[in-house]
């Protein structure tokens, strides 16, 4: 008889026997900031039929459901990411995406679970979890897209009809100072929380520029089988630094022979 004939009963019942049988998933996370391509990372994974990926199991969008939040306080945070690494069919891989504020205590505070940065103990405890570290180089152009994400209300674009508004910004000296330190301080912070877990890096641009290898290199450093992985997100903005920062000369001359000069080099 076909598997998809049986009954709810007897598929729990097979695939419980089968999650009994498999050796245990190799899980991941991916530890990021917002508006790095991590969403483009994720459907990448997600497309490989041994992978899933679990989401951003503690972001805003979760918080926001009553249930997540809920199941949360009750579990506790490591008990509720245990659970979130839950095996539900065959695959062999499990991911979980994480934002750095994910961690912190202010966004803990935020949405009313304190021991939420818990997480970041569990995951620190399981070295066995493998570290995928997605960062993006040009954090001006991670910055615009924040903004522009904020103002439009798209966070991921999946439809070629739908728009995107061409709107311009103006930054200040300060906020982008403080951007690019702010970044700076995180990526080496948790490069240095992760050292002794199995740990790699990818930038958003070579994701860009050379999906096929860096798709392989992290199917590799997994450990899963070399396919074609595909996504359906689009990219939301094509438009050069300058056509949406309207005081970007300005902003180029105060940061031109600075380490931050090279995000204004388009």
């Amino acid at each position: 008889m076909h598997f998809n004939k049986l009954s709810t009963f007897a598929k729990k019942n097979i695939q419980g026997t089968l999650h009994f049988l498999l050796p245990p998933p190799q899980r991941f996370a991916v530890i990021t900031r917002g508006r790095t391509g991590s969403n483009l990372l994720m459907s990448l994974l997600a497309s490989h039929p041994e992978i899933r990926e679990c989401g951003e199991v503690v972001g805003e969008w979760q918080l926001r459901e009553r249930a997540v939040k809920q199941a949360i306080l009750e579990m506790g945070p490591a008990a509720y990411m245990e659970h979130s690494f839950r095996r539900r069919g065959l695959e062999s891989f499990l991911g979980v995406k994480m934002l750095y504020r994910n961690f912190e205590r202010k966004y803990a505070e935020r949405w009313g679970v304190k021991e939420l940065p818990k997480v970041l103990d569990y995951l620190q405890a399981h070295r066995d979890i493998k570290i995928i570290h997605m960062k993006r180089r040009n954090r001006l152009r991670s910055l615009v897209s924040g903004k522009i994400a904020a103002h439009t209300k798209q966070f991921k674009l999946v439809d070629k009809k739908q728009p995107v508004k061409d709107i311009q910004l103006e930054l200040s000296i300060k906020e982008c100072a403080w951007i690019f330190e702010r970044v700076e301080q995180f990526e080496r912070k948790y490069e240095e929380i992760f050292r002794d877990h199995q740990y790699s890096e990818v930038y958003y641009e070579d994701l860009v520029a050379h999906r096929e290898r860096e798709c392989n290199r992290l199917l590799e450093y997994l450990g899963a089988r070399r396919r074609p992985l595909k996504t359906r997100l689009l990219k939301q903005n094509k438009r050069s630094l300058p056509e949406v920062v309207r005081n970007y000369d300005a902003l180029k001359s105060h940061f031109a022979g600075t380490e931050w000069g090279v995000y204004f080099e388009d």
